[in-house]
């Protein structure tokens, strides 16, 4: 079952996505926009930091973390739905973070956290995997990086039932890797 939105509850997105972000990002300034270009009868919120460059692709976008050396992208993509004039279904729900060396270029994904509500079983083997909530590990290499870790197998009713209980889902995943990153802060990041 798709996740919806009507046009009119659109909005109400950019808040949604700073308090599911506010585990791992705090109650730091970011903006959440919508940037142009995406697509006909297609939208996509993404989340940057002020002073990130606006004019660069929302997929290369990075937003300043609690951790000093880790920075992440958040993106959502939306598609309107060719039978409901005014309603969008959700295709696209992702998060990825990276080591912040310096630039954008040096920096390193070493870790994502996706969610492909839309995903239908005849499209994909592994689709029972792809829609909630599942993670990558980015520096495992192939083919490693390419597995769907499933976060909620069983239970994905429950998760996709709506756009908030899927960001209640990523919330709860954010608040583990917090954990987990707050634990190891002091530690030296060594990644392959």
């Amino acid at each position: 079952m798709p996740i919806k939105i009507d046009y009119s509850d659109i909005p109400s997105r950019q808040g949604g996505i700073a308090t599911l972000l506010e585990p791992i990002v705090g109650r730091a300034a970011m903006r959440i926009e919508q940037p142009r270009n995406v697509g006909e009868n297609t939208f996509v919120f993404a989340a940057r930091d002020h002073d990130f460059d606006n004019n660069i692709k929302f997929s290369d976008w990075r937003l300043s973390t609690k951790f000093d050396s880790i920075k992440l992208l958040y993106y959502e993509l939306w598609k309107e739905d060719p039978k409901s004039a005014g309603d969008y279904y959700l295709t696209q729900k992702y998060l990825h973070l990276y080591t912040s060396l310096g630039t954008l270029i040096e920096s390193k994904e070493f870790l994502a956290l996706h969610s492909d509500p839309d995903e239908l079983e005849t499209e994909c083997y592994d689709y029972i995997h792809k829609v909630g909530p599942h993670i990558h590990f980015k520096t495992a290499g192939y083919p490693v990086s390419k597995f769907h870790i499933s976060l909620f197998l069983g239970r994905f009713a429950e998760v996709n039932q709506s756009v908030e209980s899927l960001d209640l889902a990523f919330r709860h995943v954010l608040e583990m890797i917090e954990e987990q990153l707050q634990r190891f802060s002091s530690d030296s990041w060594q990644l392959n």
